[in-house]
């Protein structure tokens, strides 16, 4: 009786690699290796961040004066982002972006180091569009936050970086 259990062991284990010797956390190089964050100064960011706004535009089109001119001050604004440290955001500054911010960090597990958070220049009275970056499955999500109105905050507005 102890003989094909003995044998049913050594099949198993000739069978079967030993997971010790296995790497369960290295992604294979045939995935590509994660790539750092773009720079908030980056162009080709900005490009895609102002692609993704007027094709918003162009799917909510606005006839108002008013709004026309909005639109036109919001693209000035764009057409550069500063960096804003993400361990010191101020909440009292956009509770939004700050809400935005905490959840992407704990739902992701990263810590300040792995986020980048970006702001428009804000030279005019019009609030500043932040951007927060960050990875995901192997690439860079941008969030564009502060850009839609309150009521349609919960939805998703993104780019992947490309």
């Amino acid at each position: 009786m102890l003989k094909p259990l003995w044998l049913l062991l050594v099949l198993c284990t000739i069978s079967f690699p030993s997971f010790a010797e296995e790497d369960f956390g290295a992604v294979p190089a045939a995935a590509g290796e994660q790539k750092g964050l773009p720079l908030c100064s980056d162009g080709r960011l900005t490009e895609q961040v102002i692609a993704k706004i007027l094709k918003h535009f162009e799917d909510n089109p606005r006839p108002s004066m008013v709004e026309r001119r909005h639109r036109q001050l919001l693209l000035r604004n764009l057409k550069s982002f500063a960096e804003v440290p993400a361990a010191g955001f101020n909440r009292t500054e956009s509770r939004s972006v700050a809400d935005r911010l905490l959840t992407v960090k704990v739902n992701n597990g990263l810590n300040d180091g792995e986020v980048r958070l970006c702001r428009s220049a804000s030279g005019s009275r019009l609030a500043p569009v932040y951007l927060l970056l960050y990875p995901e499955n192997h690439q860079t999500i941008v969030e564009i936050l502060n850009f839609l109105p309150v009521a349609a905050a919960n939805s998703n507005f993104f780019i992947i970086y490309e």
